[in-house]
């Protein structure tokens, strides 16, 4: 009895050997994707929450800020109406860049207030405010103070003002307004 060997031909073994090739590289790159993923997460997670009340001073190693003059608006605002389910929140609001570079300060994006649930309000104008915060460039050690104001959902009963600047990132600085 004789035995026949079958040879594979050179383009099954070509053709198998870069099948091989890309899985190895499609598991090289899937590797390097949750790596990187795992330490994106990492990098966000480990970065402390730093929360205050009202009339202390929040630090992050960057800014310091404070929050003073805790109220609400009762009377209506023709120009910058808000519903009837929401109460407008007004606070001052004092920053200070303690970093050793000049940042930008810009209170419609780096200012909102969160529920404990997670809710968002972001920074809604008032006529009835005298002194507004002003966007501007902060250079080391110079401060800027004014008013902000959000309008609120009425049955909100903790309120946290988060001051998340994102220089040099920066934790943010989560104030308990009321408290």
């Amino acid at each position: 009895m004789t035995q026949t060997s079958r040879r594979k031909s050179p383009k099954t073994i070509r053709s198998k050997s870069i099948h091989y090739r890309c899985a190895a590289l499609f598991c090289v790159l899937g590797a390097a994707i949750l790596a990187l993923g795992a330490a994106t997460a990492y990098h966000f997670a480990a970065r402390p929450v730093l929360r205050v009340t009202s009339m202390q001073t929040g630090k992050n190693g960057v800014l310091t800020s404070k929050v003073e003059s805790v109220g609400t608006i009762t009377a209506p605002d023709p120009a910058f109406a808000i519903s009837p389910q929401e109460s407008m929140l007004v606070m001052k609001l004092t920053v200070t860049n303690t970093s050793n570079q000049k940042q930008h300060f810009i209170p419609v994006t780096q200012l909102y207030v969160r529920s404990a649930d997670g809710d968002y309000s972001a920074l809604h104008p008032s006529m009835h405010v005298q002194h507004p915060l002003p966007a501007t460039d902060l250079k080391p050690g110079q401060s800027t103070s004014g008013e902000i104001t959000f309008a609120i959902p009425k049955n909100l009963a903790t309120p946290l003002l988060y001051v998340d600047t994102g220089w040099n990132n920066a934790p943010p600085i989560i104030i308990d307004v009321f408290h």
